[in-house]
């Protein structure tokens, strides 16, 4: 299924952008509040099977995040299979790649009915239960799609012809409102059961604040970058956790390394204020050593032979030359990705055969103190990021977790120190502020008063010991 309609919601000339899938019936003019920095905001609807592709439509951006609702769902799904856009992060949204399935989906015989008695006076019955208030449906009334009926009724027909998709590609995430009326939220959990990892939004319905999904669920890389930069003088002195985790790794990496090696090309990816440069830079032997980062870079890590890039590496590994790459190091970055598991499969093909690639990042449970304000990245589950590995051919020599924690005698001092580390790039201005004064009331605090902080710092060391070519299987 392909989109007939593309319209922009926003063009700022922005390198990256979200592609909205939207559901059925549905136009722009209800999203055209819609923003993120950094990115434009491009929505999709009104689908047929003979539609012309949207690739070449979308030319030019270095990053796509795709983001699709209810029947979208189903229509995303065959664009993401065949698209060869630079998609990082996808996002489902009160939908299932089986979107008519009596245990997966709609049930078939609710559908039919809808289908059957499809009438102007129904189809605003269907849009009171997709808003879940009237006051809600005041509002979506005020900004309607503007389409006919005719339209919706053909759009519904398409829908039904079209199969259940079988695809077994990966979402990155999955969005269940718990008030969906339209979706059976039981029959998302079981669509999406060990397939993605799922957040619900207990109060919300199958319309939910779209506003808040871009907020909470695409990375705003402009303000990683600002509060990274504004911490930079700071953050050597605060970052005990990311300098242990740097020093985990470099310790674990070495004795995966042949003595004596020279490594040609060593790419290090967030090298900031070089907690993990510092470590490899005087023992490893190499040609040259890119440092590169979305935020500013100590000066002082520019040694002979290595060059400071700035820039979004999960953007700039795509301009990389595959089989180029000697050695790929990272620490306490991935986290801030779009989708690590897509970054670490690209990264693959730029790794020469007998290259490693060496990650520290955060898991689920970091900062779980902060997910009461909505506040705690998706962080990466370390097992995706080791099977994403595998999938193009890397063979994982180590993959590890543990929790480290601190201990500040308020929760003021803990979100102070987020913020000497840069760290709190979760939000902006009036959001953040709101969010701030939720968690310092709702922060839990330990018999003594005191606040912690939790860290799950992850470890993943893999070797390419095969060209992807002779992977059979990398779907």
């Amino acid at each position: 299924m392909n989109p007939k309609q593309i319209q922009i919601i926003s063009r700022e000339g922005n390198p990256r952008a979200i592609l909205i899938f939207l559901g059925w019936g549905m136009d722009a003019v209800p999203f055209q509040s819609l923003r993120k920095p950094g990115y434009d905001l491009i929505a999709a609807y009104d689908y047929a099977a003979q539609a012309p592709a949207i690739d070449s439509r979308l030319q030019g951006y270095s990053e796509i995040v795709v983001v699709a609702w209810s029947f979208g769902v189903r229509a995303a799904t065959d664009f993401l299979a065949s698209t060869t856009l630079p998609v990082t992060r996808t996002i489902a949204v009160n939908g299932t790649r089986q979107h008519v399935h009596d245990t997966l989906g709609i049930p078939h015989a609710i559908f039919q009915g809808t289908l059957k008695g499809l009438s102007p006076a129904s189809v605003e019955k269907f849009r009171r239960r997709m808003c879940g208030s009237a006051a809600s449906y005041e509002g979506f009334r005020a900004n309607a799609p503007q389409r006919d009926f005719d339209s919706l009724k053909s759009e519904l027909q398409e829908f039904a012809d079209t199969a259940p998709s079988s695809s077994t590609m990966q979402w990155t995430h999955v969005v269940i409102s718990g008030r969906d009326m339209i979706f059976p939220m039981q029959a998302q959990q079981r669509a999406w059961d060990g397939q993605a990892s799922i957040s619900v939004l207990e109060d919300a319905p199958h319309l939910p604040d779209f506003q808040k999904v871009l907020d909470r669920f695409v990375i705003d890389k402009e303000l990683v970058a600002q509060r990274f930069s504004q911490a930079s003088e700071t953050y050597t002195r605060h970052a005990t956790v990311q300098a242990q985790s740097a020093a985990h790794l470099w310790e674990l990496l070495k004795t995966h390394l042949k003595p004596g090696k020279k490594y040609g090309n060593i790419i290090e990816i967030g090298a900031g204020s070089g907690l993990l440069t510092r470590l490899y830079s005087t023992s490893l032997t190499f040609d040259s050593l890119q440092l590169w980062d979305i935020a500013s870079i100590d000066r002082n890590l520019i040694l002979e032979r290595a060059t400071a890039v700035n820039c979004d590496a999960e953007s700039r590994i795509n301009a990389i030359a595959d089989n180029s790459i000697d050695m790929l190091l990272s620490a306490s970055t991935l986290q801030w990705f779009n989708s690590p598991e897509t970054f670490i499969r690209r990264a693959s093909a730029k790794i020469t055969r007998g290259g490693i690639m060496a990650l520290s990042f955060y898991a689920p449970g970091t900062c779980s103190q902060l997910s009461s304000a909505g506040m705690a990245l998706n962080y990466p589950s370390p097992k995706s990021c080791a099977d994403a590995a595998q999938k193009v051919g890397l063979t994982v020599l180590h993959l590890s977790e543990e929790t480290q924690t601190i201990t500040f005698p308020s929760p003021a001092e803990a979100m102070r120190h987020l913020r000497l580390t840069g760290v709190n790039a979760l939000g902006r201005d009036g959001s953040a502020s709101i969010a701030a004064r939720k968690i310092l009331r709702e922060y839990p605090l330990n018999p003594d008063g005191s606040a912690s902080l939790t860290y799950r710092p992850a470890y993943l060391i893999a070797i390419k010991e095969k060209d992807i070519r002779d992977i059979t299987d990398i779907s």
